[in-house]
């Protein structure tokens, strides 16, 4: 069924896309609403972004070609913004869950996890930004275009 895809990081990405948005629209409805179901489904709902954002750029990660070097530098950018986006979603989950543990339900307390939530969704949307880029403008990736096969070692093209 997805042996005719060269990779699986189109269909994965879009996961931790919604995961990140949701958490960090959640974490913003609980500074003002505060409730145990709440900041619980808020948890869980950050630790499933940030376990797929792992499994998006960790293990169905695009392999690239050589590419041309703007393409290559978008992709380099595309690069670092989506590591940002994977070590911030997972400190917003890990403030989350220390907020948990320690029960601290101080308004300030929940405006930081706000804060970091809000700054994961920034890189986020950059990270797409510059995928986006690679795909419509510099054609990286439709068709298997300038990225290997899962399995295959770099620089070999898909066929």
């Amino acid at each position: 069924m997805f042996s005719d895809f060269p990779n699986l990081h189109p269909l994965v990405v879009h996961f931790p896309i919604v995961l990140i948005l949701l958490s960090a629209a959640l974490q913003g409805l609980l500074i003002f609403k505060d409730s145990q179901q709440l900041r619980w489904g808020t948890l869980i709902i950050m630790g499933a972004a940030f376990v797929s954002a792992v499994v998006s750029s960790k293990i169905f990660h695009a392999h690239i070609t050589e590419l041309p070097p703007l393409a290559n530098q978008i992709y380099q950018d595309h690069e670092r913004y989506s590591d940002y986006t994977l070590w911030i979603s997972g400190l917003t989950f890990l403030f989350r869950g220390i907020g948990e543990f320690y029960q601290i339900q101080r308004r300030s307390y929940e405006g930081l996890v706000l804060a970091s939530a809000l700054v994961a969704a920034v890189f986020l949307s950059l990270t797409g930004h510059r995928g986006a880029q690679l795909v419509y403008l510099e054609g990286v990736g439709p068709q298997g275009n300038l990225v290997t096969r899962e399995g295959q070692e770099h620089g070999a093209t898909a066929e």
